[in-house]
């Protein structure tokens, strides 16, 4: 029967943009492609589905388990394309493409990561980007698909094992360890050695001045005596002097002197330590959230029952089952075509690839709970459709049921590590059962992938555990010899240090004393005997000490006043005598060191 439609009162113009080709179908029959541009059609008999031409990428994401029981996420980015003289397969073939390479990467990546270790896995990226890219083609070329390129892009295990990893690196640095600790020793034996030669100069300065000293005291005595005075005036008259420069230096310093001869209170100089306290920061308001209107969201089409009676168009990809008062009668291919409505009906059948995806709840020979995730790829058969359609009720549960009875009777007899290397075996025997199940009814099997077997959670976390508890171990190990070797070059540093502070301090000492000794010759020589002498250097060094409080940010409180410095000769400790016998000691000053508050 002819259908004659006026071109000019249907016609409308199809336009494709550059990058895609339009599949052109009349009565949901396919006619052809159409290259980019714009084209008359005669609709809606006619319809034209633009096709991207494009290079697209697929981004897959699968979890996987390595051979020492460590959880990774594997990122695939899968770069594909359909081909131009292929499009009527890609379109109408196949319903769920992108499912379909999912599974096979899942499929692929879920097979070779159980026989391999954390570390291995690093390493054979590029075996398993090169068996990846072969089972994709192999699988998808029939379709339409090219499959151009495939690359794993990352690799990331479970956290914790990821945060024991980089403990491993941070704590492997021995070498690291080993040069800072040399560093640290030798800038502690430099640092002793310039303080042992600083106090070596320090001890010669103090003798260079000690002598100065006696030879100004000799010259002093010696003017002083031609000047009518006696030897015991003259020295009075230097402790005096030395005494009132004494004071001089306080006065010119930060720190104050108390001296209980002087008239009125105590005075001590504080300088209160100002704080300023932190203006307590008022907390700004939470700001509020907007919320977001819900936009109801529409189809972008919605396909409705033909109003127009008589006239049959199953799409391509499909055929229409034939139907009279409920009996069977054949199929028509896609197409328009005139039927006695409703005396007859036309059901359409998908003859496009689906896939059917199982979870089957299994246990282990080591009493291990694991779901596994079955993907089916299977199809109706053209000439098998009357059976397909109308001789079984309920064909996905009855391929769910074949998969769980196959996982179940193979796990149970497998350990956890057994059943992920066992995988192509059970595929094997899942694709025997379902194909010899399902054949007679017609569908065709045309794959069975196993894209994963994951254990019941607290196993896969005590898994994780594990081996994140023996990376931790390794990385204490390593941490550990790397404090040793930092501690070792630290001892050593403060053995060396001591042992210079050693030989400064005895530089020193000695340095000193050989001032003493040239102190004495020149006191000798302007006619002190050996006590006097030995009287106005313990003196010389008290007011030198008094001086010293002067150059710091202290006070001290001296129990004598000006007045005392007579008495001070006589409170001195007496030296040894020509017997070596030490006479009894006199009342020494007593000093006080407060610390300033302003320092």
């Amino acid at each position: 029967m002819a259908l004659n439609i006026d071109a000019w009162t249907c016609c409308c113009l199809s336009s494709i943009p550059t990058g895609s080709i339009g599949v052109v179908q009349t009565f949901g029959e396919y006619q052809g492609w159409q290259e980019p541009g714009c084209s008359c059609i005669c609709f809606p008999c006619t319809t034209v589905l633009p096709v991207s031409l494009a290079v697209n990428q697929l981004t897959c994401k699968s979890e996987c388990k390595t051979k020492d029981n460590v959880t990774v996420v594997v990122v695939t980015a899968v770069q594909y394309r359909i081909l131009k003289d292929m499009v009527k397969v890609a379109t109408f073939d196949i319903a769920s493409p992108l499912d379909q390479i999912r599974a096979e990467v899942d499929n692929v990546l879920r097979s070779t990561f159980p026989s391999m270790t954390l570390d291995e896995s690093y390493e054979a990226k590029e075996k398993m980007v090169a068996e990846t890219l072969e089972s994709v083609r192999q699988a998808m070329g029939q379709y339409g698909y090219e499959i151009l390129n495939v690359l794993i892009t990352d690799t990331r295990p479970e956290k914790s094992v990821l945060d024991a990893m980089n403990e491993i690196n941070a704590s492997r640095r021995r070498e690291a360890a080993v040069e800072k600790g040399e560093a640290n020793k030798l800038l502690k034996i430099k640092a002793s050695e310039a303080d042992a030669e600083a106090k070596r100069l320090a001890g010669v300065g103090m003798a260079n001045m000690r002598a100065a000293m006696a030879q100004g005291f000799q010259d002093s005595m010696k003017f002083m005596k031609e000047s009518g005075m006696n030897e015991k005036e003259a020295m009075h008259m230097m402790i005096m002097t030395q005494y009132l420069d004494t004071l001089r230096d306080f006065a010119g310093s930060h720190g104050s002197i108390v001296v209980p001869s002087c008239d009125g209170p105590f005075k001590t100089s504080k300088n209160p330590i100002s704080s300023q306290k932190p203006k307590p920061q008022t907390p700004h308001p939470p700001k509020k959230k907007k919320k977001k209107k819900k936009k109801s969201s529409v189809p972008a089409g919605a396909s409705s029952d033909s109003a127009n009676c008589g006239i049959s168009d199953p799409a391509a990809g499909s055929i229409g089952v034939v139907q009279k008062f409920g009996a069977y009668q054949g199929w028509q291919e896609p197409g328009c075509s005139c039927i006695c409505f409703p005396c007859t009906t036309v059901l359409p059948v998908s003859l496009a690839v689906n896939q059917l995806t199982c979870k089957s709840d299994c246990k282990t020979k080591d009493n291990v709970t694991v779901v596994t995730v079955t993907a089916v790829q299977y199809r109706i058969l053209k000439d098998m459709v009357k059976v397909a359609t109308f001789d079984i009720a309920s064909p996905h549960d009855q391929i769910r049921a074949e998969v769980d009875n196959v996982l179940r009777s193979t796990i149970p007899s497998m350990t956890l590590d057994e059943s992920y290397e066992a995988k192509e075996k059970m595929v094997a025997e899942i694709l025997e059962s379902v194909r010899k199940a399902m054949g007679q009814y017609g569908y065709e099997i045309l794959n069975v992938l196993i894209t994963d077997i994951r254990p019941e959670k607290s196993v896969l976390d005590a898994m994780n555990e594990i081996n994140a508890s023996r990376r931790r171990r390794e990385a204490a190990f390593e941490k550990g010899e790397a404090d040793k070797l930092l501690k070792i070059k630290a001892s050593e540093a403060d053995a060396e240090a001591k042992r210079l502070a050693g030989v400064g301090m005895a530089n020193m000492r000695a340095a000193m004393a050989q001032g003493f000794q040239d102190s004495m010759k020149f006191m000798k020589e302007s006619g002190m005997n050996e006590k006097e002498a030995m009287h106005m250097m313990i003196m010389t060094q008290y007011l030198d000490t008094l001086k010293e409080f002067a150059s710091t940010h202290g006070s001290i409180v001296v129990p004598h006043g000006p007045s005392a410095v007579r008495d001070l000769r006589s409170q001195m400790p007496e030296p040894a005598g020509p017997s070596g016998a030490v006479p009894q000691r006199a009342s020494s000053p007593k000093l006080c060191w407060t610390e300033d508050s302003a320092q």
